[in-house]
């Protein structure tokens, strides 16, 4: 199964870069500040949605969900964006998008200025027409939210988007956008088995797989 839509949409973490130890280490401070012990291998389990979501699940208070953003975004704008690593052949794919023609940005539910920190980091920047992202107040959080907001800035028609991420909400989002198509990829942070109950086609295993899905040669 190929998709050649004109426009394809990237989630961040889990789909370009592998940010887990980052945002794993932000979480578990964050937590801690309220006297909750997490180990970090769960705290990994809830890389991908907003921060505002994640908390109360934890046992953060909802009303004191803004105290524990803020704690874990003292350690990862200081710290925990520089631990981050590029998945294999991702940058490959971006510039092979680019090159034939295709409109590539991002939607992720990562506060523009670090996306926009991330992306300029690995030199990747440039390859976006649009860094589509979340606001640090909140006032665009969810993923579906992102996804429509990029969509309106770019001005192009859900019908013409592909998503590509690798959890389910990025399935579910990109769907309550209007963008029907998503590509599942596995090297994120999916649970075994989510993003086929998500709705995820194609589900893919690597760049390269990712690269015949949206129809471009790697060089």
């Amino acid at each position: 199964m190929t998709l050649q839509h004109p426009v394809v949409l990237f989630d961040l973490d889990g789909t370009i870069s592998d940010n887990s130890v980052g945002i794993t280490n932000g979480i578990v401070r964050a937590l801690a500040h309220f006297g909750i012990t997490i180990d970090p291998a769960e705290a990994g389990r809830y890389i991908g949605p907003p921060l505002r979501v994640v908390f109360p699940q934890l046992g953060v208070d909802p009303a004191r969900v803004e105290d524990a953003v803020s704690v874990y975004r003292q350690y990862y704008d200081h710290i925990g964006w520089a631990e981050n690593v590029l998945y294999d052949g991702v940058a490959a794919v971006l510039r092979a998008l680019v090159a034939s023609g295709r409109t590539v940005a991002t939607a992720t539910s990562k506060p523009d200025v670090s996306a926009r920190r991330i992306l300029e980091h690995f030199g990747l920047a440039e390859n976006f027409q649009y860094i589509g992202a979340a606001t640090l107040d909140g006032r665009r959080d969810h993923k579906h939210e992102v996804v429509a907001h990029t969509l309106e800035v770019l001005g192009v028609d859900p019908d013409d988007a592909v998503m590509v991420g690798d959890r389910s909400h990025d399935v579910e989002g990109a769907r309550m956008a209007g963008v029907g198509a998503c590509i599942g990829v596995t090297w994120g942070f999916a649970l075994p088995g989510e993003l086929e109950a998500a709705g995820a086609s194609p589900i893919v295993a690597d760049a390269g797989q990712l690269a015949r899905a949206l129809s471009v040669e790697l060089s």
